[in-house]
């Protein structure tokens, strides 16, 4: 994986002035070969190579061409598309950062005929970027850029710095056509394991309101249906395991009645509960109550189960052996009848 360098990124090539003409350009293809092909005019000043290098080259009949300010490809010709997203990271340095469609572009998803769009030089496709909120950058090209308050998790993918994959699905939804659009999007991401429902109800939670709506509606409408099929699972689960039959939804209570929780199933002789994790404030104030009260939690996801249901059985089965070895916890399910 070639390391991208950027303005800020002087370790990978030391910054002192060239002696000789021989020296510049054997530096200059040095950082030309790490990014692409591209240099920039902030990297070649920094190492002392004059202005009017660049601007020679790029006159009419000579090797290099501009394709974005102060961003130059010393091959000449036109750039194809990962030259556009590097040259745009240069561009941008040190903040910029590749985000939304572009990203998913990178991780071969197709929702969205993203990988039909054609590599027209005459018109090329946006590469969309994203900016902390305090720094501005003046638009060119095409470059789509955006900015933000919150700053994503980044990646490095092929050797270019982007965003996470869950914020560029969250990114890319909000500006889609179509609930369908949107649905079709989630689904294949989730699907061939790039982000989880979990992780995106996380982001739009925490993200802006403002064109979620539909993320939000099919995100829970999937979520909606993963809780129906994990009972399946979990009585799958159990059964592989060779444990007793549980209690299902039944609510716990401690000493003196209060709630400790309404597992999914409930492993009465041993303690052990089975639990739909969900990555929220809820989930995590249950697990504290269910560790207070001594009980064994098992978290569960649809998701989990299907990648690795064997491998699970396996887990479970350690759990349910340590619990059954320890006192019971002091912990009993409210008949049916008494249960709100």
């Amino acid at each position: 994986m070639t390391a991208l360098l950027s303005d800020s990124d002087a370790p990978i090539h030391e910054v002192r002035a060239v002696t000789s003409r021989a020296e510049w350009h054997e530096r200059l293809a040095d950082i030309a070969s790490a990014q692409d092909e591209l240099v920039s005019s902030a990297q070649m000043r920094a190492i002392g190579i004059p202005s009017s290098t660049a601007s020679g080259r790029l006159r009419a009949g000579r090797s290099w061409t501009r394709v974005l300010p102060g961003v130059h490809l010393v091959t000449g010709g036109r750039p194809d598309r990962r030259q556009r997203e590097r040259a745009a990271l240069l561009y941008s340095a040190p903040h910029g950062i590749l985000a939304g469609p572009t990203v998913l572009r990178h991780l071969g998803v197709r929702a969205g005929r993203l990988q039909e769009v054609s590599d027209d030089h005459r018109l090329p496709e946006p590469v969309h970027l994203l900016m902390p909120h305090e720094h501005h950058l003046l638009a060119a090209g095409y470059l789509d850029v955006g900015r933000t308050r919150r700053w994503p998790t980044e990646q490095i993918v092929d050797g270019l710095r982007m965003t996470s994959t869950c914020r560029a699905v969250a990114d890319t939804a909000r500006r889609a056509d179509s609930a369908r659009d949107v649905a079709v999007l989630v689904d294949e991401c989730v699907r061939r394991g790039l982000t989880s429902l979990d992780e995106l109800l996380v982001e739009v939670r925490e993200g802006p309101r403002q064109g979620s709506a539909t993320l939000r509606a099919v995100l829970m409408s999937r979520i909606q249906a993963s809780r129906h099929s994990v009972g399946d699972l979990v009585t799958t689960l159990i059964r592989e395991a060779g444990v007793a039959e549980p209690l299902w939804k039944t609510r716990l209570v401690g000493p003196s009645g209060e709630h400790v929780g309404m597992p999914l199933a409930w492993l009465d002789s041993v303690g052990v509960a089975i639990e739909l994790a969900a990555p929220d404030a809820a989930f995590v104030a249950t697990l504290q109550r269910y560790s207070a009260s001594g009980v064994t939690v098992f978290p569960v996801s649809a998701h989990m189960l299907q990648a690795d249901l064997p491998g699970h059985v396996k887990t479970f089965m350690s759990a349910v052996h340590h619990a059954a070895r320890r006192p019971r916890p002091r912990v009993s399910p409210v008949p049916a009848a008494l249960q709100d």
